[in-house]
């Protein structure tokens, strides 16, 4: 059975494009074009990695990273897409200094860059699954 990847972006046309590459690659994909509906998804569904816009309507990325990593044990692996350049300084910063936001987002478990190479995160997505 396929691992399944749930995919949150509000680019429906980079949503399409990513979720036809990852089901060339074997995965299974669902995708969700706003927050609630992919808070909804992942109410009612089991996903091993939830793939994640930061900027999204309705619902934000950030809450939406917020509820995944409050859940149970069992909560998928994210990674979250960010048109917002991080730094290797945010890493080092100590938690006092950081915002709400960077707090949350430090709880990713992978964070890249847009626009991103394609084949960076398909070895992203395969090391995620790969250590499952």
């Amino acid at each position: 059975m396929p691992e399944k990847i749930l995919l949150i972006d509000d680019d429906e046309e980079l949503c399409m494009e990513l979720a036809s590459i990852l089901s060339d690659e074997g995965y299974s994909v669902e995708t969700a074009l706003n927050g609630a509906r992919g808070k909804q998804l992942l109410e009612t569904q089991v996903y091993a990695l939830v793939i994640l816009d930061l900027k999204l309507p309705k619902i934000t990325g950030f809450e939406l990273l917020r509820f995944i990593k409050a859940r149970s044990t069992e909560a998928p692996k994210v990674m979250v897409l960010s048109g917002r350049p991080i730094d290797e300084q945010f890493w080092s910063i100590a938690e006092i200094y950081l915002s709400e936001e960077e707090k949350t987002l430090r709880t990713a478990d992978v964070i890249m860059t847009k626009p991103f190479d394609i084949d960076q995160l398909l070895q992203h997505v395969r090391q995620v699954f790969a250590n499952l």
